[in-house]
């Protein structure tokens, strides 16, 4: 890890504890007549991997925790429908525990990267992003947002058109080996 500015880093080194395995989440949700709401934090430590999330809360949002530890993150949404119709935003804010190495850090630090090192920032780099979803189903129980839907949505018509924003300030590690010619 390095602290500081340009040309002026400290390189701090640790080891992974048996601590930086574990992490949480919860999450609340509320349904009531046209409106449904959920809200969802997590804390992942270091190295800590809770897989992708799968789970499909009231409609068919993209916007997810990335799944990997060295994490914190918020997520929150609500739906809203009237008659055939229904809007949907969806918002997330991630942080990592510990953040990227800087380009230009310099000896004895170097750029983390997947291959070499226990954990990286790669999809947990800090982010803010906010998600909209509108639909028109005018056949509410076969669920749009089911996998096989194209088979089983018994409507003549229904579409959905989502837009996904994220905004990504900070860095992230390297994708590979910066020296991958010592591991192979």
């Amino acid at each position: 890890m390095a602290e500081g500015t340009s040309g002026n880093y400290t390189v701090l080194t640790d080891k992974i504890q048996a601590s930086d395995n574990f992490g949480g989440k919860i999450k609340m949700t509320y349904q009531s007549g046209r409106v449904n709401a959920y809200a969802q934090a997590g804390a992942f430590g270091l190295v800590a991997s809770n897989g992708g999330d799968y789970t499909q809360t009231f409609t068919g949002w993209r916007l997810k925790e990335s799944g990997g530890g060295n994490q914190t993150n918020v997520l929150a949404g609500f739906t809203y429908s009237v008659g055939d119709f229904q809007i949907a935003p969806n918002f997330l804010w991630q942080k990592p525990i510990v953040g990227p190495m800087p380009n230009d850090v310099g000896a004895p630090g170097r750029l983390r990267n997947i291959i070499q090192d226990p954990f990286s920032v790669r999809s947990n780099r800090e982010t803010t992003a906010g998600e909209i979803l509108l639909s028109y189903d005018p056949t509410p129980a076969t669920w749009m947002y089911e996998w096989d839907n194209d088979r089983s949505e018994d409507a003549k018509f229904a579409m959905n058109i989502g837009f996904v924003y994220r905004k990504h300030p900070t860095a992230q590690d390297a994708a590979i080996g910066s020296q991958i010619h010592e591991i192979f």
